[in-house]
């Protein structure tokens, strides 16, 4: 009730005040408040969110709310019409909780800031991300809240998604774990070794998501403190607001607020000979110009690229004045003109640029490429001379290319991005394209930076195919177990021990490659986010490769293979992290022991002066050459039908680079056997090098 109190007190002072001061006429430094004030709600009103007035009564009834309102569906004439309209669009799951925080916090006189769900008019559900703080009066008794409701709803919307998928996963496993739980587990303790196992994988790749996410939250708030300048104008060129980076810059002339922008930033006493502001509020057209950054005496310090674009008042269409946005472009603009002083070096630097280069005139023909261009196009310099850009695209994309062109041209600089590119043998290449008009041989024109995204493209490819390996190479042990079980309790039930004995095995055997497959994904990925930590331990290389040919001894006696382990002197024992070097060999032997039906298994190390050779033949199936350029692609396996992940030479190149080391493969052919030869640097043998 004290609060309903003071928040009545506080209308009734405002309204007694705006009554007095409507009884008397307005003195000019009123009316220029207002207009400031006006123009500072016309700002407000623009930004994407909305902001609201709320009183500190049990109701939190709304006294102001901005036009953004209509993100729910509403108008400001709707609101004003039912005060109470924010608590019955809350949603009936959130409702309690966020006016408990908001009685809590607004006692407390804290900062109110949670995120919530609202239902819009049309009933939709709309996610809100809540930030508001109690305004006092001069006594310091609070009066209102005062507020921004920003529009989270598709960031709701990933996070749910990416959760549900995790869910699913982890439901699917939790619900056969159980079913293994109720009968295997109580017949077998090597089973429930396995299952012990299976357990802590999951917490591994939970650990490794949350790291994964800690990582791009730094990563995001990095990016939030990059600012360039911004600074609001009034339409007489008088600074109302500005940003700390422009603060920062024009330290030296504090105050900026309330002063004409030329005297401020300049040290002007008239407007600016060549002013894009002025232009914008001429024309109501966005304008750009690169002006100089002034220190203190009006010395020139940097460059400033200046975009003003006109501040319009939604309600009546006007222009009310103008906001700047200023980059930084100082070193831009020292190193233009360094390029215009030596073209020769220009041109050096294209060479030598990673991006394929072009440079054309204001009508799109070609003038100049750079070694880059010729070998991702695959024509020459003097075939690209006078050729038209758009001719570079295949005939379907020639429109959007000539629209990007020309776009670009307009506003001196742009992006355009995943642009099909045709080479001169027919292929067609994605790229980003980012351009730039540039003054050179005199001249105007466009320079133009070509990146091949062909490798992005291949990444979200990968994607899809992780969901669809993933799925099946989840579920067919996992459809092989239950039929086991199945039929071990049918044996069961019959008495017969033996064939009961017999499904056990079978689902143990499918537990086993369950759990393999799992690892094994995890790892690929744990070695892509991040660099393990490295646990160095002394490790016997004989040692490791029989344990894991026993591992594989039950497939080696189904082929009767021969497998052979030899190691030269002085190459057995090395200093390495003990996992990653069993993950590495039992990667290379198990792919050996799995394409090879009959015939022989070879293991051999020699150490040299500067690398320890680890090499595995086999008298296998062999691989086509057309298919060994991307057997160290995730997912890949030259024959779709084979088990396994198609992640274990991927994981072999992976561990052997953390060691500054290699993976090669070689076959002669179809039928011919399959070689792999991994060399990692004499230094693990932990001898001291001549």
């Amino acid at each position: 009730m004290k609060k309903r109190a003071r928040a009545a007190a506080a209308g009734r002072v405002l309204r007694g005040a705006a009554a007095r001061r409507s009884k008397r006429p307005p003195s000019p430094r009123r009316a220029a408040s207002a207009r400031l004030a006006a123009r500072y709600r016309a700002l407000v009103e623009q930004i994407p969110a909305i902001t609201y007035i709320a009183a500190l009564d049990e109701a939190s009834t709304t006294l102001f709310v901005s036009p953004q309102i209509r993100l729910l569906g509403l108008t400001q004439e709707e609101c004003r019409a039912d005060p109470d309209f924010w608590r019955r669009h809350l949603h009936p799951d959130d409702r309690e909780r966020v006016l408990q925080q908001l009685k809590r916090n607004c006692t407390g006189g804290r900062p109110f800031s949670t995120e919530y769900r609202m239902v819009a008019k049309d009933g939709g559900v709309v996610w809100i991300r809540d930030n508001a703080v109690v305004v006092g009066d001069r006594a310091g008794r609070p009066l209102f809240l005062q507020g921004v409701m920003f529009d989270i709803t598709k960031d709701k919307k990933t996070e749910a998604e990416l959760s549900d998928l995790q869910k699913r996963i982890e439901e699917e496993l939790n619900e056969h774990r159980e079913r293994l739980e109720e009968t295997v587990l109580r017949r077998t303790i090597r089973l429930e070794e396995a299952n012990r196992q299976l357990l802590e994988e999951i917490a591994d790749r939970k650990r490794a998501e949350r790291e994964i996410e800690a990582a791009g939250r730094f990563l995001s708030s990095v990016f939030a403190s990059i600012q360039d300048g911004i600074s609001v104008l009034d339409r007489s060129l008088r600074i109302v607001r500005v940003n700390p980076a422009i603060e920062r810059w024009y330290a030296h002339a504090m105050p900026l607020v309330g002063r004409k922008c030329y005297a401020a930033y300049h040290g002007r006493s008239r407007r600016c000979a060549v002013c894009p502001t002025a232009r914008t509020l001429a024309n109501g057209k966005v304008a750009y110009e690169i002006v100089p950054r002034r220190g203190r005496g009006g010395i020139v310090t940097g460059w400033l690229g200046l975009y003003s674009f006109p501040l319009i008042d939604e309600r009546t269409g006007g222009m009310t004045g103008v906001i700047e946005y200023v980059r930084d472009i100082t070193d831009e603009r020292f190193a233009a003109e360094s390029l215009r002083e030596s073209e020769g070096k220009y041109r050096a630097l294209m060479e030598d640029a990673g991006d394929a280069i072009l440079i054309a005139d204001t009508d799109g023909n070609l003038i100049e490429a750079n070694r880059k261009a010729e070998e991702m196009l695959g024509y020459s310099r003097g075939e690209l001379a006078g050729m038209h850009l758009t001719r570079l695209q295949p005939p379907a994309a020639r429109a959007r290319a000539k629209t990007e062109f020309e776009r670009i041209m307009r506003r001196g600089e742009g992006v355009a991005v995943d642009i099909p590119v045709a080479r001169k043998d027919g292929a067609v290449i994605p790229v980003d394209i980012s351009g730039s008009v540039v003054a050179y041989g005199g001249r105007k024109v466009l320079h133009a930076s070509l990146r091949d995204i062909s490798d992005r493209k291949q990444v979200e490819a990968m994607k899809d195919s992780l969901v669809r390996n993933v799925s099946h190479e989840l579920k067919a042990p996992i459809a092989m177990m239950e039929m086991a079980l199945a039929a071990g309790g049918r044996a069961l039930a019959a008495g017969d021990a033996a064939a009961a004995t017999d499904a056990w095995r079978i689902a143990e055997r499918n537990l086993k490659t369950l759990g393999r497959d799992v690892r094994t994904i995890l790892q690929s990925f744990a070695l892509s986010a991040r660099r393990p930590a490295l646990r160095k331990a002394r490790l016997s290389l004989r040692a490791a490769a029989r344990g894991i040919i026993a591992d594989l001894r039950p497939a080696i006696d189904e082929r009767r293979l021969a497998v052979r382990v030899r190691i030269a002197p002085g190459a057995d024992s090395i200093c390495a992290d003990r996992g990653l070097i069993h993950t590495l060999l039992f990667n290379i032997l198990d792919n050996a022991v799995k394409f090879t039906r009959r015939g022989r298994i070879a293991l051999s190390a020699r150490a040299g002066p500067e690398w320890l050779v680890l090499t595995v033949r086999d008298t296998g199936r062999g691989i086509a050459a057309e298919h060994t350029g991307a057997l160290f692609e995730r997912f890949y396996k030259e024959d779709p039908g084979t088990r396994g992940t198609g992640l274990g030479l991927p994981i072999c190149r992976e561990i052997a680079a953390l060691y500054g080391g290699e993976v090669a493969v070689a076959s002669r052919g179809p039928g011919k056997g399959t070689t792999v030869t991994v060399r990692l640097p004499a230094r693990l043998l932990g001898r001291k090098r001549r």
